[in-house]
């Protein structure tokens, strides 16, 4: 994957959906300690009082590894500029990539090594959270009831409602359809673009957005982009990263692995 350049916007899937009863033993034996601690810390500042996360344990673990596959191609010297969408997975999800993002830069540091970032910022903002929300719920109804009963899988149900609500006959109300949160994604890509341009169009510093967002949303995004019907296994994967440049383009769409 290519170095990120200033514009950059990532758009990112919240990682794995589900619940977790928080176990500092299960973390320990499932991450190095710095990450436990890491996400002990995160969840006791950030969401004080949780005791089962919106995230499964393997939501957590996608989390710290799409902040770590994220630092490998952030540029030198760059400002990160984290935001969610508001939703309590998106916001924890964004709280642990912004927070292992910040340990990697501290850990280099404590070795002596020349921090690559300038700065990592998270930006609470209600005017972005309105634009990463998902798509409206109402037509997702009867396909989360296949899923619901095991007829079909996620990945699958996705892809025949993001086909079946672009059909030309599908007559669905324009606040209901998925083109409308496509269209809030891409008005935060815009959004980013001015942001950075009044920041300082002349400075040399890259500034790099990472928003944490939907399924809904993004799987309308993939299918404007490829412009036919789409697969189960395009639809947006957890902690997937969507790579659009300065321009709103679509650049690169990159999984996390755990």
């Amino acid at each position: 994957m290519k170095t990120f350049e200033t514009g950059d916007a990532i758009i990112a899937r919240h990682g794995d959906k589900g619940s977790w009863k928080i176990d500092a033993d299960e973390l320990r034996a499932s991450l190095p300690p710095e990450q436990a601690q890491l996400v002990q810390t995160v969840i006791s500042e950030e969401f004080p009082g949780m005791t089962d996360t919106p995230l499964t344990k393997e939501g957590i673990l996608r989390s710290l590894a799409l902040a770590e596959s994220m630092h490998d191609d952030l540029p030198p010297g760059a400002v990160v500029v984290f935001s969610d969408s508001g939703k309590e997975r998106a916001q924890l999800t964004r709280a642990l990539v912004a927070g292992r993002v910040q340990q990697i830069e501290e850990h280099g540091a404590a070795e002596g090594k020349q921090p690559k970032l300038l700065d990592v910022l998270r930006v609470d903002s209600n005017e972005i959270a309105r634009l990463l929300e998902d798509s409206h719920d109402a037509t997702w109804t009867p396909y989360g009831a296949m899923v619901s009963a095991g007829t079909i899988e996620f990945d699958d149900a996705l892809a025949r409602w993001v086909n079946d609500m672009n059909k030309p006959n599908a007559n669905i109300p324009a606040d209901q359809h998925p083109r409308e949160s496509s269209e809030r994604y891409r008005t935060f890509l815009k959004l980013i673009k001015e942001k950075v341009q009044t920041a300082g169009k002349d400075a040399e510093i890259p500034v790099v957005f990472l928003g944490i967002g939907h399924s809904g949303s993004l799987e309308q995004v993939a299918f404007e982009e490829k412009g036919v019907d789409m697969t189960g296994e395009e639809s947006p994967q957890y902690c997937e990263m969507f790579v659009f440049d300065k321009h709103g383009a679509l650049i690169k769409r990159q999984e996390t692995e755990i």
